[in-house]
């Protein structure tokens, strides 16, 4: 339904919502560039420094290779990728499981329409999940707090 087609009193009573829904569909691309940003840096360069304090210097260097997550398609390979790094080397499976499901996360953000406000924010809440399993697997193998810190806030800048 268009708001025009709404009775004046109603027009009125939702006209304030109606500018919020576009800055949420216009913020959308935006949003979903930091998000695949974030995922990459979990999938791609945090576990890989996790690998590396575990001593698995060639999953890690491997985990490197894989394209940048920047999309859907670059996310659904870098699963594939990641899932074949788990079985060719011997990595310890859940932080490669856990690089993975951080990777898939992204997919769940592509399917969401940008006008939904609420798929949206769904699938966000599933990457900051993700990503946090992530970054608390790292700091359990040793990798500096500091400058995980410091990698998210380049991400915003």
């Amino acid at each position: 339904m268009l708001l025009s087609e709404l009775s004046a009193e109603l027009r009125e009573a939702v006209s304030p919502l109606v500018p919020l829904s576009d800055a949420v569909a216009r913020a959308v691309p935006d949003v979903r560039v930091l998000a695949a940003r974030c995922v990459d840096l979990a999938a791609r360069e945090l576990t890989a420094r996790a690998l590396e304090h575990q001593k698995h210097l060639d999953a890690a260097a491997m985990l490197r290779a894989v394209p940048v997550i920047e999309e859907a398609e670059s996310a659904r390979r870098a699963m594939l990728a990641i899932e074949k790094i788990g079985h060719q080397e011997n990595a310890p499976s859940v932080l490669l499981r856990a690089a993975g499901g951080a990777a898939s996360t992204y997919l769940l953000l592509d399917r969401a329409a940008p006008e939904d406000a609420d798929a949206t924010l769904r699938a966000l809440m599933q990457i900051v999940a993700a990503v946090a399993r992530v970054v608390g697997m790292a700091r359990r193998v040793g990798v500096n707090s500091a400058l995980m810190v410091a990698d998210f806030a380049r991400l915003a800048a």
